[in-house]
């Protein structure tokens, strides 16, 4: 791994100066802002990891780690509490004292959040959901601690995802019996990378079928105006047969108390299946019981504590694990 002094040779300058770059951040370092960033280019083309723990030692803070929960907000808030809980509890089960807190980022905005937080003293972080530029920017650039990423793919990183082209297959397989039928599928806006793969793979597999698709896209956020305004766009266009929701649990709930309050029934007016690969306590809670097509949540956050706890160990080594994804049945969908 590159040494302070090889940073300093590569930039042209001190290693006495490359210490006070790695060791500030642009809004408090004494540097001039060329020299700063001179430094920290450097740094990123020898792909350079400071010791978070060394650091901390000099600035004499406790031994517990600090592990930095990276959440977007568009993500629904309303599993966040019961996944700290099972993080604190997956961490000790690794022997691993630790803080954790959280630190929301917007879509396509993980950049800005990250780089404030390769100032501060973080000895790892867990990224959730990151997508599009947010993924290039993370592939493109160096983080000082470690970090695993759920729920996306992140080219020489680590993460762990669920194979969402196999989610896209298992529907086509629920839907097989459907010839001639019309599904309408609601997605966010613009449509996640994952959100994409699965479209895409649902509309090869049932192109032969005489299936119609009717796509309707929402706007991500905790305005849940615009799946209300979609549901009744789609009910305007006259009802369809099935409704496939691949969105986050509380979006999913709002389009069916838009449908029920219509007097529409589920399942005997239309059948509505439910994609949703991370802690969807909403929809288990729902009556009738949303049927979906999940993935084993639990066992991706408890994957992904394991490969950053062998991160902090020192095997920095980017290590994966993919899911597959599974149907949960329910009472909203037949077949």
């Amino acid at each position: 791994m590159a040494t302070v002094k090889d940073i300093a040779r590569r930039a042209g300058v001190s290693p006495s100066t490359v210490s006070l770059a790695l060791n500030s951040t642009p809004e408090n370092t004494r540097l001039a802002p060329h020299t700063y960033q001179k430094v920290w280019a450097a740094a990123e083309e020898l792909n350079y990891r400071p010791s978070i723990a060394a650091r901390r030692l000099r600035m004499g803070k406790n031994d517990k780690r600090r592990i930095g929960v990276v959440w977007p907000v568009e993500q629904a808030f309303s599993a966040i509490g019961e996944v700290l809980v099972y993080l604190d509890r997956l961490f000790e089960e690794n022997s691993c004292s630790c803080i954790i807190t959280v630190h929301p980022y917007q879509i396509e905005e993980l950049g800005t959040t990250v780089s404030r937080l390769n100032g501060e003293l973080l000895d790892g972080m867990l990224i959730f959901f990151p997508d599009n530029e947010d993924i290039r920017w993370l592939e493109t650039h160096t983080v000082n601690a470690p970090y695993v990423v759920y729920g996306r793919q992140v080219e020489d990183r680590s993460y762990v995802r669920v194979e969402n082209h196999e989610i896209g297959h298992l529907a086509a397989r629920l839907l097989a019996g459907w010839k001639d039928k019309t599904i309408g599928v609601f997605t966010y806006e613009p449509i996640l990378r994952g959100g994409h793969r699965i479209l895409s793979t649902l509309k090869d597999d049932l192109k032969d079928n005489g299936i119609t698709l009717r796509h309707y896209a929402v706007d991500r956020g905790p305005d849940m105006s615009s799946i209300a305004v979609s549901t009744e766009k789609m009910i305007s266009e006259g009802l369809p047969d099935g409704i496939i929701y691949i969105l986050g649990d509380q979006a999913t709930l709002v389009s069916i108390y838009s449908l029920t309050g219509k007097g529409i029934r589920v399942p005997d007016d239309v059948q509505i299946l439910h994609v949703g690969t991370f802690f969807e306590k909403l929809t288990l809670l729902m009556t009738p019981k949303l049927s979906a097509i999940t993935c084993d949540s639990a066992g991706m956050l408890k994957e992904c504590v394991s490969i950053l706890c062998r991160h902090l160990a020192g095997d920095l080594t980017p290590q994966h694990q993919i899911y597959q994804p599974y149907y949960r049945e329910g009472d909203t969908f037949r077949g």
